[in-house]
């Protein structure tokens, strides 16, 4: 079996300064899942969903698409651009995350990530990092590695991936 999930932070959180929403809200799961022994998991954390931003210039292509899909991701990433705009700016303005969309992308071409082979545990008990994925970068725990983290993605190539998706007008009907 193999695992991707969307999830995790190495250097900065959604919910606390360290604690991404999806570990956060059931940590000791998320510990289990990931200590499981299920010798393919890949996470895909915040570090690597904030290096492939949709822009606004990238909505406007999605609506040129034509397509019902297009049209709506676009609003999608439109109203989730300005909520960011407004509460987290990130490095490039008029642009966000979309975090799950990238987790799906990597089913569909694990390229678009890059990944390494570390291992991560879930903090459970600490009072100011409870939800925390602790990832041993420098592998200094001893630990085996236990999951691919993606720490990278390919931000052209996701867009790509998105505007390839969305032009889809369906399947023929039967």
């Amino acid at each position: 079996p193999e695992l991707i999930i969307m999830g995790g932070a190495n250097r900065y959180g959604n919910v606390t300064p360290r604690a991404e929403f999806n570990i956060w809200a059931d940590p000791e799961a998320a510990r289990v899942v990931l200590n499981s022994g299920v010798r393919k998991i890949t996470l895909v954390p915040l570090d690597a969903t904030h290096k492939a931003l949709v822009s606004l210039d990238d909505c406007a292509r999605l609506r040129a698409l034509g397509t019902p899909a297009g049209e709506a991701a676009a609003r999608f990433t439109e109203r989730r651009i300005q909520g960011y705009d407004t509460t987290q700016p990130m490095a490039r303005p008029h642009a966000a995350p979309v975090h799950d969309a990238l987790a799906v992308a990597a089913i569909v071409d694990r390229t678009v990530i890059t990944t390494r082979y570390l291992h991560v545990d879930v903090e459970t008990h600490g009072e100011l990092t409870v939800g925390e994925t602790v990832v041993d970068t420098n592998r200094r725990s001893g630990r085996d590695p236990n999951v691919h983290i993606a720490l990278d993605a390919d931000e052209p190539k996701f867009v790509a991936m998105l505007l390839e998706t969305f032009a889809r007008r369906g399947a023929p009907a039967r």
